[in-house]
C-alpha cells in the first residue's frame, strides 16, 4: 500500500493560483471568487504566524485574519509589516469579502447576474496581485531580518490581558 503524501500548504496555493486564473478564463467566475478566497486567507494565515510566530489556526477565517492584519499594522506602525502592507489595500480585501458575502446570501433569494460574478472575481484577482507583491517584499525584507538575528518580537494581544 503506497503512503500518502502531504500536501504542503505553499504547494496547495501553488495550485490554486492556476486554477483560479482557468475558472476565471472559462467564465466560472463563482468558482474563481471561492478560490481567491482561499488564497487570501492562506497568505493572511501565513503573515500572521510570520509576525507574532503563532499558528492562528482553523479558526481563523478571512475575517479574523483581515481584522489581525489590520490591528498589527495599527498597532506597530514602523514595523515591517506596517511598511508592505497598506490599511487600504487590508480595507479593499475587508470590501471584497463583504461582496461575497452579500453575493452568497442573494444567491438563496436571487438569481445573481454574471456580470456581479465576473466584478467580484475580476476584483478578486487584481487584490490578489496587490496582496501577493507586497507579501513578496515583506518576505524579502522579513529574510533579510531573520538572517541579521534580529526579527521581529511577537507583538503581545491585549485582549488575552
Amino acid at each position: 500500500m503506497k503512503k500518502k503524501k502531504k500536501k504542503t500548504t505553499q504547494k496547495v496555493v501553488r495550485q490554486l493560483v492556476p486554477r483560479a486564473a482557468l475558472a476565471l478564463k472559462n467564465e466560472f467566475y463563482f468558482e474563481a471568487a471561492i478560490i481567491l478566497s482561499n488564497l487570501f486567507e492562506s497568505r493572511l494565515k501565513n503573515l500572521i504566524t510570520r509576525v507574532e510566530k503563532v499558528n492562528p489556526g482553523f479558526g481563523f477565517g478571512l475575517d479574523r485574519c483581515i481584522r489581525r492584519v489590520k490591528y498589527l499594522i495599527v498597532r506597530n506602525p514602523g514595523s515591517l509589516i506596517a511598511k508592505y502592507f497598506e490599511i487600504q489595500l487590508i480595507d479593499s480585501l475587508r470590501t471584497w469579502k463583504n461582496h461575497r458575502n452579500g453575493i452568497l446570501k442573494d444567491m438563496l433569494t436571487v438569481h445573481i447576474t454574471d456580470n456581479r460574478l465576473k466584478k467580484l472575481a475580476q476584483d478578486g484577482v487584481v487584490l490578489f496581485q496587490e496582496l501577493n507583491a507586497a507579501n513578496k517584499q515583506f518576505k524579502k525584507e522579513w529574510k533579510k531580518e531573520l538572517v541579521k538575528g534580529a526579527p521581529n518580537p511577537p507583538i503581545p494581544d491585549e485582549s488575552k490581558e
